[in-house]
């Protein structure tokens, strides 16, 4: 995900960068660069407050997400 390298994260937790980047590339490109950078943001909330934590949070945010989505253990074992 090369076209993320000139996005940064500001003080206040807004990406600075991102929307004027991605619209420089593919739909297919910033799908998989928005996914990516999720599930490392989801990865490092489940390292600093818990799985238990960070999944009520995932689920507030997005109460349709349901199944292996909210399953992170699963999600781990499955790419070892």
């Amino acid at each position: 995900m090369q076209w993320l390298q000139s996005v940064r994260v500001l003080s206040d937790a807004t990406l600075d960068g991102f929307s004027e980047t991605a619209l420089q590339h593919p739909v297919q490109a910033v799908v998989e660069g928005s996914t990516a950078l999720l599930a490392q943001l989801i990865g490092l909330l489940i390292v600093f407050i818990g799985e238990a934590l960070t999944l009520c949070i995932v689920h507030d945010v997005w109460p349709d997400a349901q199944g292996d989505i909210l399953n992170f253990s699963a999600d781990e074992t499955r790419h070892e």
